[in-house]
């Protein structure tokens, strides 16, 4: 059996042979189906190294598709194609990277010759690409390779066209030979390898460096910067991380460090010393994840958080199911009577966001405003997340 093994799902005969003719030569084993369920069929016994997935299958869709292999732990790199417009593509690609599948890229029909070769070149598996690890992360730290993106955190109270700007930092790694990583190829590096203060004192700098250039242009920015407990095992963090905005001339307040709830919130209870000097210098903290591990009211109402981050899980069901709406109402009141802000992530579709907003949620996250971008795309995009949240 070869090493590159293709399996193409596409109910357009025509469009699974020009695949065929066009990654045979370069040396994959190819298989092809025009169903879902024939995909599921083969998937074990073909065990493919790349996907290529169209997002129209009959009476199917790629998504499914998407989530048979997530359920799977699938370590194919995945391509979608499709006659629909770029941002349903966009969304459906980001829909993959959220479950943790290798997304390589996307395809519009009519697919050019060049542009699937090019794709295809980056699903090739190559026996001399050996795994990354602390060195090569380390190398990254050192020199320079960790960049971060933005995403916008939109303001859903009436008055938020006077509300500062809010966007979460998320690093990237702009890998010289292998392109933009994402975190899920070099966070469990840094667990591992002991880099996880290294990596994020990286991208704490980054932030604040990019904070003070837009206060710079006039433009109050709220930062969310995700943190693990074992970075702040250290007693001086809450000084350093003071220090450092000091020496950028930035409020503290503008700075949200987010913990995970998909741990323990035992794990975060033993930090309430840090946290609690945190706040008394002036930094936002959040529970991100809210919903998703092992939490307690007895446990909350204990820890200073100034934010709670509602979970994607509960708000993906949102437009379509009144219990799920409920549910997330009941947990923007407890936050609001805990007296904390509320965070709604993985926003998507705008019945969702006009659902969120009547409920009294503050905020808003998720691909209905933005993917992740670059801090240079951040500003020249205000206009269009007002006009979304104005519109829903």
């Amino acid at each position: 059996m070869k090493t590159n093994r293709l399996l193409v799902v596409d109910d357009e005969e025509q469009i699974c042979e020009l695949i065929r003719d066009v990654a045979e030569p370069m040396g994959f084993e190819v298989e092809t189906v025009t169903s879902v369920q024939q995909f599921k069929n083969v998937y074990d016994d073909f065990n493919p190294s790349a996907a290529i997935i169209d997002l129209n299958i009959g009476d199917a869709d790629g998504v499914q598709v998407l989530q048979f292999l997530a359920g799977k732990g699938s370590h194919a790199r995945v391509v979608l194609v499709s006659g629909a417009d770029k941002k349903l593509l966009d969304a459906t690609r980001h829909i993959g990277e959220d479950s943790e599948l290798r997304m390589i890229g996307t395809l519009s029909k009519p697919i050019m010759i060049d542009d699937m070769e090019a794709m295809l070149f980056k699903c090739m598996l190559r026996l001399n690409e050996r795994k990354l690890d602390a060195g090569d992360l380390e190398k990254a730290i050192n020199e320079g390779e960790l960049t971060v993106h933005f995403q916008p955190i939109v303001s859903l109270s009436a008055g938020a066209a006077a509300e500062p700007i809010s966007v979460e930092a998320l690093v990237r790694w702009q890998h010289p030979e292998r392109g933009l990583l994402y975190p899920d190829s070099f966070i469990a590096i840094a667990d591992d390898g002991k880099l996880m203060v290294g990596l994020t004192d990286a991208v704490l700098l980054q932030v604040v460096e990019q904070a003070q250039v837009w206060r710079t242009a006039g433009i109050d920015v709220r930062i969310h910067v995700n943190l693990t407990c074992s970075v702040i095992d250290d007693p001086e963090f809450p000084e350093r991380l003071s220090s450092l905005v000091r020496q950028f001339e930035l409020e503290p307040s503008r700075l949200v460090l987010e913990f995970s709830e998909r741990g323990s919130l035992l794990d975060i209870l033993e930090r309430l010393d840090i946290l609690t000097r945190l706040r008394l210098k002036g930094f936002g903290v959040a529970l991100d994840d809210f919903g998703t591990g092992q939490s307690s009211l007895v446990h909350l109402h204990k820890l200073p958080f100034s934010m709670l981050k509602i979970d994607r899980c509960f708000i993906d069901d949102m437009a379509t199911s009144a219990k799920a709406s409920v549910l997330v109402k009941s947990l923007i009141d407890l936050a609001h009577n805990l007296e904390m802000e509320l965070c709604a992530e993985g926003v998507s579709d705008r019945d969702t966001l006009s659902k969120l907003s009547a409920s009294g949620c503050d905020y808003a996250q998720g691909y209905i405003f933005s993917e992740a971008i670059p801090a240079s795309e951040i500003v020249r995009n205000l206009h269009i997340w007002k006009a979304v949240r104005k519109s829903a």
